[in-house]
């Protein structure tokens, strides 16, 4: 007996640098174009300065993809960070978060 693969709804925020473009893209090719629903660039800068980031900026992305790619998402994250592409993120799973108080809007 095979296990169905749940597909659940994913929010990743990243503090990125503005012009690069590698993460971007380094996400779409491993989720699948067809699986975000939305990114987003956020007008808001840091609270505080960031010395690796040149022009840091939020980038913020909405999709829907297995527990299994998300394994494969967070480890080419952390390369990223490695790599002084990024410096943070987030990632909530939107899915077990259905009980929570929080309301989601994707516009």
């Amino acid at each position: 007996m095979t296990k169905k693969k749940e597909i659940c709804q994913y929010e990743l925020l990243l503090l990125r640098d503005k012009e690069d473009k590698k993460t971007v893209s380094s996400i779409e090719n491993l989720l699948g174009k067809e699986s975000i629903q939305k990114i987003k660039e956020l007008e808001q800068m840091p609270a505080y300065k960031i010395d690796r980031l040149s022009n840091p900026s939020y980038l913020l992305v909405y999709f829907s993809t297995t527990r299994q790619i998300i394994l494969s998402l967070e480890k080419n994250i952390r390369q990223l960070i490695v790599s002084n592409s990024l410096s943070r993120y987030n990632l909530v799973n939107l899915t077990d978060q259905k009980n929570s108080k929080i309301k989601k809007n994707v516009k």
